[in-house]
């Protein structure tokens, strides 16, 4: 499968552009891609009930859930097929996110250079990700002085949006 189709329909704010006309078509096109037919029967199914959303809520959920426990954890696709709940682990995990965290650490370390600091003492975190045991580790390597803060993990990005947009 290209993975345009995968992009977008794995991105939040593009998912929606998975159910156009010509995305839909573009996906119907895939089948000689298939050597698993069922794949592909089960990729229009999710397009043609614009079940994008769902998915990545599922997904979501899931890694919440792994992160939290360090353990297994189901993605309850069943709404798809029967029974589907493929499960990803935390090893799984965090190899995955490994070059999206680097990023993630060196944009923060950019950060403390531009403020011209030499040391952080705290590092305050919001956000859904920052429930993610891979990013606490990674930032604790990164900066092994700062204490870890965590705010408020779904509403303290909206809060700060709002109190930016005040000053303004």
């Amino acid at each position: 499968m290209p993975y345009s189709v995968c992009f977008v329909l794995s991105t939040w704010h593009l998912i929606h552009q998975s159910y156009t006309r010509k995305a839909l078509h573009f996906a119907k096109e895939l089948w000689t891609d298939y050597t698993d037919p069922t794949l592909h029967a089960r990729l229009m199914h999710a397009l043609e009930e614009q079940h994008g959303h769902r998915i990545l809520s599922q997904v979501e959920a899931a890694k919440i859930a792994c992160s939290i426990s360090g353990d297994l954890a189901a993605v309850d696709l069943g709404f798809l097929e029967s029974g589907l709940a493929p499960c990803i682990d935390a090893a799984g995990m965090e190899q995955a996110l490994q070059q999206s965290l680097a990023q993630v650490v060196q944009c923060a370390q950019d950060c403390v250079a531009a403020a011209g600091l030499t040391a952080v003492d705290v590092v305050y975190l919001t956000g859904g990700s920052s429930a993610l045991r891979p990013l606490i580790k990674a930032l604790r390597q990164a900066m092994p002085q700062a204490t870890l803060v965590e705010g408020n993990r779904f509403g303290g990005v909206a809060a700060g949006l709002a109190v930016a947009g005040g000053v303004r």
